[in-house]
């Protein structure tokens, strides 16, 4: 049996979150449901474990998060090559999944990076996270997936995570739909006070002296890449949740889950707020909450809009 949290690597190697994971016991709930979904996860490349241990850590937690979701949710994973990650097969439709991540500059360590977020300054954000975005996706598109031979003529799909700063999982799919259609979203409201939500298109992003174009979907060879995937929950507290939820724990931790989540009243502007115990038996989270797939609308072979089973999905429609 594999067992990811057996040390392969010199103590000084380890990564810090790994380690304090390994030395938890708070953590075991993480750990087993860690272990259990890598039981049955291909390691293509050989060295998943030892990057897991060190300095891949975040990026091979997605990974797995990945396969989780997707061997979970009625689809047959296919883990027979290299690249890309996964080849996902439904309803006798084959999809084509490479998973990436936004990491923090090199030499860097994302705990000793905290960017402040304020009212006055989210469009500057929004910039800065669709260059951040962008570098990662541009590498892909430059693999050229849809030249290997079983890739050929069917839906390519980058899957993407943050991980490059402190506070990164804050952040919500806003600020790469921008980037990914050259739309951002303006409001206000009419004599009656029904919300009215209008578009303006994107030229460019902009963080100092670097400046790239927005509307990735516009870009060269972007229409071989069907949809792309974000998501801010394919992370180690995930893995937490769901295994304290399948029983995996001595019951002798609480796990309690909050945040925000969709408010489904047309007029609001705020999302929902939610808190409750995970010993609840009524609720129930899934590995696809906090999944969200964007569709490319210049797709060659376009992603069935439904698919992939998530929290959202943003398409353009007329």
């Amino acid at each position: 049996m594999k067992d990811l949290f057996n040390p392969i690597v010199t103590e000084d190697k380890l990564n810090p979150t790994l380690k304090q994971i390994i030395e938890w016991s708070g953590a075991e709930p993480g750990r087993i449901m860690v272990n259990k979904v890598s039981q049955d996860f291909n390691d293509t490349d050989g060295n998943f474990i030892e990057q897991f241990q060190t300095t891949g850590f975040d990026s091979r937690i997605f990974e797995l998060y990945l396969f989780a979701f997707f061997s979970n949710s009625g689809y047959d994973v296919l883990q027979k090559y290299n690249r890309p990650d996964l080849l996902i097969k439904k309803d006798d439709i084959t999809v084509a999944v490479e998973a990436t991540t936004v990491n923090p500059a090199y030499g860097k360590d994302k705990s000793e990076i905290e960017t402040k977020i304020f009212p006055d300054n989210m469009d500057e954000k929004h910039h800065e996270l669709a260059i951040k975005f962008g570098s990662p996706l541009f590498s892909k598109l430059k693999k050229k997936y849809w030249e290997l031979e079983h890739c050929k003529n069917i839906p390519i799909v980058i899957a993407i995570e943050a991980f490059h700063e402190k506070h990164s999982l804050i952040y919500s799919a806003h600020a790469i739909t921008q980037y990914l259609y050259g739309l951002k979203d303006t409001h206000k409201r009419n004599d009656q006070g029904k919300l009215i939500i209008d578009y303006r298109r994107i030229e460019n992003h902009r963080l100092g002296e670097k400046v790239i174009p927005s509307n990735f979907f516009n870009q060269p060879d972007t229409e071989y890449i069907s949809a792309v995937i974000f998501s801010n929950s394919g992370t180690w507290p995930k893995f937490s949740r769901m295994g304290y939820q399948s029983g995996y724990h001595r019951g002798n931790i609480q796990m309690i889950r909050k945040g925000t989540c969709y408010n489904d009243d047309p007029n609001s502007l705020m999302p929902l707020y939610f808190e409750y115990d995970l010993n609840e038996p009524t609720i129930i989270e899934t590995w696809g909450q906090g999944l969200v797939v964007a569709h490319n609308p210049n797709a060659l072979f376009p992603l069935p809009r439904y698919f992939i089973e998530c929290s959202a999905v943003h398409y353009i429609e007329n």
